[in-house]
Order: structure tokens, then C-alpha cells, then sequence
């Protein structure tokens, strides 16, 4: 294939998956902006200048955008922090790309819900209840009402192996590994999605040419307790570390929607892949172990 695909946010949990599984198929460039890895260029959004020359260069058929700011209490603390890197920043690229052939594919999240009656379909409303839900959400409606070409796919408690080693099930092997007591919550019912399944369903959407809002999440309704278990059972670690709690216990400074997680039936409708329950990806990830920790 001739495409150049450009993956801004490469070193990311998200972006790294793109950057491996589209090497293989596409010419590919990534960028980063914090932290680097591979061989990736360094770009920073709100740089207009530094966008400008970066897609003159590299002449992008298609642009995937998992670069986010994701901590969703930092977001909340922060307001205009979360606004600058998660609405601005895209936007910056959206008009940079308007008047253009370029085919945006865009990463956004269940937050944009409440989570009172998940799990989503694609046509269900969103009403977000954070600070991060709601930058999120915005960025969907301007992609909308700018672009003709475009995915934003939404997606939900992405984990997998990564070098930055932030996600849920990552952090919870390592903390289990080092004997740590973990409070998890039993009442956050989500689906969760294994990283590589996100690379997988955006590769076949792209190159089945769809457009518009898809749901990219695991197959199974799972609240975090039960994922935790599962995680302890298949790496063989300690399950009494793991304490069941209520959300209102951690004390957060975002509401999180509880009953949530995303309907999948359009994506499978729309393209062949196989979507890993928890059981299935995290046997994959131990057969195939990308990280020491």
C-alpha cells in the first residue's frame, strides 16, 4: 500500500500499538511530545508552525490522533490545561487539514457518558460528567462539523503491555508483583479493551474506507474488581491483595461514570475482527510479553 499514515502521539498506549501494526502495511511516521521512542519526530499541537511543516513533509492520506491528555483528575484539577491539549490542540489540526483530502481518525472514550445506563451504542446520547469527558466530547463535535472524512472511535479502560506502563492492568501486575495491597473498585462496570483489538479494528476500518463513530471495546461487561481478579488469576498472582471498594471511597476529584462500557455490534457488523474477552488478551499478553516489570 502507498499510503502514509501520520500517528500523532506515538509513544502513547494507544499510538505505539498504531505505530507497530500499520508499520507492517503502510509507511508510517509518528510523533511525540513528551516522551520519546523508536524513531519518532517530535510535534507539539499547539505548535502551528511545527504542524504546518510536519504535514507538508510528510503528506498524510491519513492522520490517526490517539494524543490526549488522559489523567482524569489532573484534568479536572486543571480545566485549562485539559482545554489546551484536548480541544485546542485537535483543533489546531482540524483546521489545519479542513480544506483537505486528509482522513482524520480520531480516539475518544465512554466518558463522554454518565455511565447511569451503559453500556453505549453509537447512536445513544452522551452527557459527560468530567472535565475530560466533556473536552473529549467537544473535539468529537468539532471534528464533526468541520471534516467530511473522518472516524472518531470511542473506546474504554485500554490495557496492555507499554514502556510508559500507566494503564490499569499493567500498573496492577507490577504492584502485585511487588506485594502491594491494591484498592480496587467493585461498582466501575466497563468493557474493557485489549490495545492490540484497537489497532486491529482501526486497520480494517481504514482499509474498508468507513467513516463516522464507532465503538472500539472489549466483548464482556466486567466492573474493575473482577478484571483485577482475573488479572492475579491468569499471571499467577496474589488475589488477596486485591481489595474490593466503592468508587466514593477513593475519593477522586472527577465523578466517574459507573455503569458504562460500549456496545460493539456496529463494529462487527462493519468488518471482520476478533474482539479478546479479559481472559483471552491477558493470556496473550503473558504468552507474548513486550515489557520487563
Amino acid at each position: 500500500m502507498d499510503e502514509t499514515i501520520l500517528i500523532i502521539g506515538a509513544s502513547g498506549l494507544i499510538g505505539s500499538s498504531l505505530f507497530e501494526h500499520f508499520s507492517k502495511k503502510y509507511s508510517v511516521v509518528g510523533t511525540y511530545n513528551a516522551h520519546s521512542f523508536n524513531k519518532l519526530i517530535h510535534l507539539d499541537l499547539l505548535n502551528k508552525d511545527e504542524l504546518e511543516k510536519i504535514l507538508k513533509n510528510v503528506k498524510p492520506e491519513v492522520i490517526l490522533l490517539p494524543a490526549a491528555l488522559t489523567n482524569v483528575d489532573y484534568c479536572e484539577k486543571e480545566k485549562n490545561e485539559c482545554r489546551k491539549q484536548n480541544i485546542i490542540a485537535p483543533l489546531t489540526l482540524i483546521n489545519s487539514i479542513k480544506n483537505s483530502s486528509v482522513k482524520l481518525v480520531y480516539y475518544s472514550t465512554d466518558y463522554v457518558f454518565d455511565g447511569k445506563n451503559g453500556p453505549y451504542s453509537e447512536e445513544d446520547n452522551p452527557h459527560p460528567l468530567n472535565e475530560y469527558g466533556k473536552s473529549k466530547l467537544e473535539t468529537e463535535i468539532n471534528i464533526k462539523q468541520n471534516l467530511t472524512k473522518f472516524l472518531i472511535l470511542r473506546t474504554t479502560v485500554v490495557y496492555g503491555w507499554e514502556h510508559l506502563g500507566k494503564n490499569f492492568v499493567y500498573s496492577l501486575i507490577k504492584n502485585l508483583k511487588s506485594g502491594q495491597t491494591i484498592r480496587v473498585p467493585k461498582d466501575q462496570i466497563g468493557t474493557p479493551t485489549y490495545v492490540e483489538n484497537i489497532a486491529e479494528a482501526t486497520l480494517e476500518l481504514i482499509k474498508s474506507d468507513m467513516h463516522g463513530i464507532y465503538n472500539i471495546a472489549g466483548p464482556q461487561l466486567v466492573d474493575r474488581h473482577s478484571l483485577a481478579l482475573i488479572v492475579a488469576e491468569v499471571f499467577d498472582l496474589n488475589k488477596s491483595l486485591i481489595l474490593p471498594i466503592k468508587t466514593s471511597e477513593l475519593h477522586q476529584l472527577a465523578p466517574r461514570p459507573l455503569s458504562a462500557g460500549l456496545k460493539i455490534n456496529k463494529l462487527l457488523k462493519s468488518i471482520k475482527v476478533k474482539m479478546l474477552s479479559p481472559r483471552e488478551a491477558l493470556q496473550q499478553m503473558k504468552q507474548n510479553p513486550k515489557e520487563n516489570i
